[in-house]
């Protein structure tokens, strides 16, 4: 069965409130992975952007939500943000040309996830087999956590964004997802690079810079 695809701003806006998310959010989120891609050069070692942009990604995230409820959390040796009333976990991915695209094709992690991600994707499975009308059931057991991704990609001129939630995972990649809120799609994700390049964080998020002592 294909996945729901949401796509529509006010639905992308009803879906991501009973997450405990907001696309303004989000899109933040997305144009600082764009900004810290774009920081890297040539001399950078190949890796450079798609590092850059998990580590951002994340880090903003937890900059943004840590504050409205959500935790940063490091089980499993996943970095992620977790709301603990909803059962929700957010990890940040690099993905491929396919993301915000309604095709046949659906987006792909860029790099081989581990064993770590195939648990997460299980655990979602185990969870819709609950599923009933579309509605989120919070209970406090491992099989109703449920493991979302914000899904990105970047590259030249071209930002697509969405955040999904996948059912199947096979080989370290994504194979299939349940559901998929778009946040930036075919209209929109072109028009976003040259706003995102020079990107600065909202006034009222802090950022801090923790100094320590070398040791001897």
């Amino acid at each position: 069965m294909k996945p729901l695809f949401v796509e529509a701003p006010f639905e992308v806006t009803n879906e991501l409130e009973a997450l405990g998310l907001d696309r303004e959010g989000l899109l933040d989120t997305v144009a600082r992975i764009v900004a810290a891609r774009n920081n890297c050069t040539d001399n950078d070692v190949p890796a450079a952007r798609g590092s850059q942009a998990y580590f951002t990604g994340t880090r903003v995230l937890r900059d943004i939500y840590c504050r409205n409820g959500w935790d940063k959390c490091e089980d499993g040796g996943m970095s992620c943000i977790f709301h603990k009333k909803r059962m929700i976990k957010v990890v940040m991915v690099n993905t491929d040309d396919c993301t915000g695209l309604d095709f046949d094709s659906l987006p792909q992690n860029r790099n081989r996830k581990g064993p770590r991600t195939d648990q997460a994707v299980s655990i979602n499975q185990m969870w819709l087999q609950g599923f009933e009308d579309n509605i989120i059931q919070i209970n406090p057991n491992q099989s109703d956590l449920q493991h979302w991704f914000l899904c990105v990609y970047a590259e030249d001129e071209v930002v697509r964004a969405e955040l999904s939630y996948p059912k199947s995972f096979k080989g370290g990649f994504f194979t299939d997802f349940h559901k998929r809120i778009i946040l930036l799609g075919a209209d929109d994700g072109g028009n976003r690079p040259d706003k995102m390049r020079d990107y600065t964080p909202p006034d009222d998020i802090d950022f801090e810079i923790s100094v320590t002592r070398k040791q001897a």
